[in-house]
């Protein structure tokens, strides 16, 4: 809740630590941009 407003936000585990936010974010959309060009080369 910031300024009157819901916020969402991603948030990871990783080894332990706690990753949120924008970092969390890229880290998905690289992963999931990683696996879409695997099954593509794959195919």
């Amino acid at each position: 809740f910031w300024r009157g407003a819901t916020r969402r936000y991603l948030e990871l585990e990783w080894q332990g630590f706690r990753i949120w936010g924008v970092t969390a974010a890229i880290i998905a959309n690289l992963s999931r941009r990683i696996a879409i060009k695997a099954l593509r080369n794959a195919a």
